[in-house]
């Protein structure tokens, strides 16, 4: 049996405060590392695992869905962007590339490599999946 192995990473982007910015990647899934900018320590990027789908809720010592683009934007300076882009595979079986653009606003966009199956039905008719 293979294992599903996952990286992201973020672009640099400013948040309003680092300390507690930092506090709550500490308590998301996904192995959260923090860098800031050597030109900008205002800039910041994270590198994780995967794009987190749990944080750790203190309070009831457990863990709980998030809504990680939204949670993000909470952090996010006024008009500044984080794109998270994550890629993974489970050996040469499955591959797959996810990314997500979030604004200070909470408006996001997000994009799946997946979605090439439909876009290659305009091209022809016998497609089959990059996969196992």
């Amino acid at each position: 049996m293979a294992d599903y192995i996952s990286r992201a990473r973020s672009n640099y982007f400013k948040v309003k405060a680092f300390e507690p910015f930092q506090k709550w990647c500490e308590n998301l899934d996904g192995g959260c590392i923090l860098e800031q900018g050597d030109e900008d320590p205002e800039l910041v990027t994270m590198l994780l695992e995967r794009i987190p789908l749990l944080t750790f809720n203190e309070d009831q010592e457990d863990w709980e869905e998030v809504d990680f683009p939204s949670e993000l934007a909470k952090h996010l300076q006024e008009g500044s962007v984080a794109v998270l882009i994550e890629v993974g595979s489970e050996k040469f079986r499955y591959l797959v590339g996810f990314a997500v653009a979030v604004n200070s606003e909470g408006r996001s966009v997000s994009l799946d490599l997946n979605d090439i199956y439909e876009k290659a039905a305009e091209l022809g008719k016998t497609i089959t999946r990059a996969e196992y």
